[in-house]
């Protein structure tokens, strides 16, 4: 999985693979004792053909002829171990049979002239002999050597195409628009087969950033594929390898001690394998339980299986997000709809009635009628008047929130006094409404804030819980201490459903049905911005049919202190 071997064949010592060796398989030290076997099997050969000369040669006739057998071994020596095995034989031959078969034998005296002719014959063509079974031995070792070659390369190149038939494959498939899941199988699957690993793993990393877990495996254990997940912190494997571009590399995972190796790994008794990282996701793995290396090939083709695999990751988090900015435009567009439907019919409904009203007071100053007759119709004029003034200001709030342009007139404010003067406004509608309003506001609550918005939070909240409170009673408390303001207004209407809590405070948003409560959905969406504009917080308390609570916390100095601070949403 995740650690690097020691460097290989001029491998640089920081990971990275620039030429790793070709062999096809697990790689074998020379032979050490190929030399002595040789040379041990020459001497013996020597010995035995001295031997059986000495045996058969008084037996039969055969003038001259008692270097044949030696000539014989040297022939098999130099053919089966090269020409200085076979000089080696022939010494032994020539020495062994001029002192056991030439006479006088037992010494190495040679009376006659022939034997000494022969002895230098044996001489020459023994050598000759051995060239020759050398060549023929050199010959044979360099076509076994062509042959061996010829197959290795045979063998480099059906693996490799077999790599890029895998790639292929699934690109083929990522472009086909698969699934990311069966996409992260498919590739686990094809990486340990086209690099003949018993195991093939996709790991995934959380968003600590320090843990990958598998997302996709292939001959893993059932505990090892678990959630719990696999430590990428520094010094570790899976670190090693996602700080790294190229593919890492280890040939002998327990010897290894750069690294910590990962513990499912050592549990499983992995010995080799490599890794690398797929941009943006995690890591791409494959290990075996079988000492071996792996070639160049093999690492550009782990890394293109990570590429593909990145790119189509890629892909499916733009096209997840587009489809989001899609939907969320076409809710937009939808709010905006809704808004625009909601805001005409809000402005058209004070409209209505007052259009009635001043033809009504027309007719009768027409009849002349007494002054005292069109009070009450001025009274609804000017209360139809107010609500229009109400809706246009809302809609001015929203488009300076959004442009960031809320200017704000720092002062030393009173919030207590605020909340006095805002009840008192609402005394005479409330009291129509058949509410009580009960206000706790006696001692100051000074802080530096702009009036003219903490008046229109405390308004807004007031005429929200006149709205949904059902004529029940409504509660508003002010108290603080020496470094905060606390404004609390309470109702026993309707309630919020918990899981309205935070959607009530977004633009055009209300958890009641627009049929049945009027307004514009803007007043606690202006409140939480003005109030984040101030350096202030709201939250709420609420559940259906058990009343609601708003909580204001303000701090006693405000953050645009200065008069330039701006709200954005």
């Amino acid at each position: 999985m995740w650690r690097r071997s020691p460097p290989v064949s001029g491998e640089p010592a920081d990971g990275t693979v620039v030429d790793i060796d070709l062999s096809m398989g697990d790689s074998c030290p020379p032979d050490r004792h190929a030399i002595p076997r040789r040379y041990g099997g020459a001497v013996l050969a020597g010995i035995t053909a001295v031997g059986m000369t000495a045996l058969v040669w008084p037996n039969i006739d055969l003038r001259n002829g008692y270097f044949l057998l030696p000539l014989i071994a040297i022939v098999f020596v130099s053919v089966r171990a090269g020409f200085g095995p076979a000089v080696a034989t022939g010494i032994i031959g020539g020495i062994g049979g001029a002192y056991l078969v030439l006479e006088p034998r037992g010494t190495f005296a040679i009376d006659s002239r022939a034997d000494v002719l022969v002895l230098s014959l044996y001489g020459v063509v023994g050598l000759a002999t051995g060239a020759m079974g050398a060549a023929v031995r050199s010959t044979h070792v360099r076509t076994g050597a062509l042959a061996a070659q010829h197959a290795a390369l045979h063998e480099q190149a059906r693996r490799r195409a077999a790599q890029q038939t895998a790639v292929a494959a699934l690109g083929q498939q990522a472009l086909a628009g698969a699934a990311i899941d069966d996409l992260l199988e498919a590739a686990a699957r094809q990486t340990a087969a086209a690099l003949g690993t018993e195991k093939g793993i996709v790991l995934e990393t959380r968003p600590d950033g320090v843990t990958v877990v598998p997302r996709a495996a292939v001959g893993l254990c059932p505990s090892a594929a678990g959630a719990e997940g696999v430590d990428a912190g520094p010094g570790t494997q899976a670190g090693h390898t996602l700080s790294r571009v190229e593919p890492v590399v280890f040939d002998d995972l327990p010897a290894d001690r750069r690294f910590r190796p990962a513990p499912c790994l050592l549990a499983q008794g992995i010995k080799s394998g490599m890794s690398v990282r797929i941009h943006g996701f995690g890591a791409l793995c494959a290990c075996t339980a079988r000492r071996r290396r792996f070639t160049a090939d093999d690492a550009h083709f782990i890394r293109a299986i990570a590429n593909v695999l990145a790119g189509a990751i890629l892909r499916n988090r733009v096209e997840a997000q587009r489809a989001r900015l899609y939907q969320d435009a076409e809710d937009a567009i939808k709010r905006r709809d809704e808004f625009l439907a909601l805001a005409a019919h809000e402005l058209k409904t004070p409209l209505t009635p007052l259009r009635l009203l001043a033809g009504s007071v027309l007719r009768a100053l027409q009849r002349n009628a007494p002054a005292e007759a069109l009070q009450e119709k001025t009274a609804v004029i000017l209360r139809q008047v107010d609500r229009l003034s109400e809706l246009v200001d809302e809609l001015l709030d929203v488009s300076r929130l959004t442009a960031g342009r809320l200017g704000l007139q720092i002062e030393e404010v009173d919030l207590a006094a605020v909340v006095r003067d805002v009840a008192w406004r609402f005394r005479d509608s409330l009291s129509r409404a058949g509410y009580d309003l009960r206000v706790a506001a006696d001692e100051p609550v000074s802080g530096r804030w702009d009036r003219t918005r903490v008046d229109q939070i405390v308004t807004n909240l007031l005429s929200n819980a006149a709205k949904y409170g059902a004529g029940k009673p409504i509660d508003v408390e002010v108290a603080g201490d020496d470094r905060t303001a606390r404004l609390v207004v309470r109702d026993q209407g309707i309630g919020i459903a918990p899981q309205d809590h935070v959607r009530i405070f977004e633009r055009f948003e209300r958890a009641a049905d627009h049929a049945s409560y009027s307004g514009l959905g803007l007043g606690l969406w202006i409140v939480r911005h003005v109030l984040a504009a101030l350096g202030g917080t709201i939250r709420v308390e609420s559940e259906l049919g058990a009343g609601t609570t708003f909580i204001v916390e303000l701090p006693r100095r405000a953050a645009g202190e200065d008069g330039a601070g701006a709200a954005r949403p």
